[in-house]
């Protein structure tokens, strides 16, 4: 949908994990908000997981 839109705006952040209790990701979640504090406040879709935290800036380009 961010990709269809191309819009600026909202921030998402994705997290991809079969156990998404708040004690299990929230660790997670708030690294990754400390990691790409600029990129959100920006517009950005930030998508972890246990391994690994990556970051797309938008809108997103479809190519």
């Amino acid at each position: 949908m961010l990709a269809s839109t191309q819009t600026n705006t909202p921030s998402v952040i994705q997290v991809r994990t079969q156990d998404v209790l708040p004690t299990s990701i929230e660790s997670l979640v708030i690294s990754a908000f400390h990691q790409f504090e600029t990129e959100l406040n920006n517009g950005a879709l930030v998508t972890i997981d246990k391994a690994t935290s990556r970051v797309r800036i938008l809108p997103i380009r479809q190519g």
